[in-house]
């Protein structure tokens, strides 16, 4: 639960650790609003702020003690970007509060911890809490969990840098009495150095996988540009064999059945010329077979699971230069009918594009619509744009914009869309972006393009 004042915490980006007290009585409540009240001067607060802030403060831990036999209140300094101007800090307290056990119902008077996290938020403590700080969150405190809640006061009006400087000036004032918690600020802080450790060896599997992944993307579109250059040429040649081997074969079968007047030399000649004729045949129907091949490999896919995977591959990537990735996806799965491997590849090289031409702290953003009923996948970015001149000429042969790029993805790309009997728009002005639109058939058809062609 969280208050209507929540809409910076997101942007947290800095927060200081400054102390961490240990609150077992009634005895340690005075101490806590002291150094809440003592930081918040230090910090620059105004004197309302302050005020606020301590006393808020005293009545949580009062009810620490009171509901769980104890517990900590830690203070932390936070900041976050806000704008304009673009890079300007808003500074904050942070308060934490955690009991060391769960709810003791004889803290209540009829004998009943709250049941739920709205009751929580009812307590005089913790409502007091929402009215006058700026953000509050009750992350714990029923079903036998410890109470924990946090909150945020905004206000800090003196620069990050110039806190950062204060930070051990700042510790030994406010640790003056509070020998107790020395020990329990070390702990923490060996408690969030493990975690940390913990953190950047999961983050960098993470960063292993994904880069494996990327790798053999593009190893597969190498292999692919091959592939498919091999298939549409032998295919081609297959196709243009067929018709001449067929009128030869049958004119020979023809002279060899009703001319009895060949003789038997010419006869034999002419039979070596059907044999390889025969065998012309064999080889086209081998072809044929990899057409049919080709057309198996295609099957039910769901287009948003498809996109899904390749932006989860490709999401550190955009993160390391700073890119916002905005995707829009439909709640219900659209079919339509794909080479999965294939498809993937297709849609990370026009990604990658969008990414290349991004600049940092620009925006990608792919949405799944429809298109006069055609699923569609549609992919924006915000870079230079393309020339005209290029426009004219993306898909008619290999081209690129880049110093040492082969274009050759690109070109294949439409190539894939054609197989999956779709079509790709690129709609690009120049210093505001280009929009990649990729869309599929509504009704897959059997027999359509080159497959048909050389299947005859």
């Amino acid at each position: 639960m969280a208050t209507n004042k929540d809409k910076d915490i997101d942007k947290i980006d800095k927060r200081l650790h400054v102390l961490t007290l240990v609150v077992k009585r009634q005895d340690d409540i005075p101490k806590v609003r002291m150094k809440a009240k003592l930081l918040c001067r230090m910090c620059g607060l105004d004197r309302v702020a302050t005020a606020q802030v301590g006393t808020s403060a005293s009545e949580m831990a009062r009810l620490i003690v009171r509901m769980s036999g104890g517990g900590i209140v830690t203070f932390r300094i936070v900041c976050c970007k806000i704008g304009p101007p673009i890079g300007q800090d808003q500074g904050g307290i942070e308060l934490f509060f955690e009991g060391k056990r769960a709810c003791d119902p004889s803290a209540f008077s009829d004998g009943t911890c709250p049941l739920d996290i709205e009751d929580l938020g009812k307590l005089r403590a913790v409502s007091g809490l929402k009215r006058v700080l700026d953000y509050v969150e009750i992350q714990s405190g029923v079903h036998g969990a410890p109470l924990k809640v946090k909150a945020i006061k905004w206000g800090i009006r003196r620069p990050w840098e110039e806190i950062s400087q204060k930070e051990v000036s700042l510790r030994n004032e406010l640790f003056r009495d509070t020998e107790e918690s020395y020990i329990e600020n070390l702990r923490l802080k060996h408690e969030e150095v493990l975690r940390l450790l913990e953190q950047t060896t999961v983050q960098n599997r993470e960063l292993d996988r994904m880069n494996s992944e990327l790798l053999q993307l593009g190893q597969d579109l190498e292999i692919m540009a091959r592939e498919h250059a091999t298939i549409q040429m032998a295919l081609r040649i297959a196709d243009r064999i067929r018709n001449p081997v067929t009128v030869i074969g049958g004119l020979i079968r023809a002279i060899l059945k009703k001319d009895p007047a060949v003789g038997q030399e010419t006869r034999r000649r002419l039979e070596v010329i059907r044999q390889g004729v025969v065998e012309l045949e064999e080889f086209v129907k081998s072809f044929e077979e990899l057409a049919e091949k080709e057309v198996r490999s295609f099957a039910r896919e769901d287009l948003k699971g498809i996109v899904n995977e390749v932006l989860n591959t490709w999401r550190p990537s955009l993160l390391k230069k700073g890119v916002t990735l905005m995707a829009d996806m439909p709640e219900d799965r659209i079919e339509i009918m794909a080479n999965r491997r294939v498809l993937k590849t297709a849609l990370f090289h026009i990604l990658r594009n969008a990414l290349e031409a991004s600049p940092g702290g620009g925006v990608v953003r792919v949405a799944i619509t429809r298109q006069k009923g055609k699923p569609a996948v549609v992919i924006s970015d915000q870079g230079p744009g393309i020339p005209p001149d290029v426009q004219k000429r993306l898909f008619a042969a290999p081209v690129t914009t880049k110093p040492r790029g082969t274009g050759l993805g690109l070109f294949l790309v439409k190539e894939i869309l054609e197989e999956h009997q779709g079509d790709i728009e690129i709609e690009s002005v120049q210093g505001k972006g280009t929009t990649v639109t990729c869309r599929f058939p509504i009704r897959w058809r059997e027999d359509t393009g080159w497959r048909s062609t050389v299947a005859q």
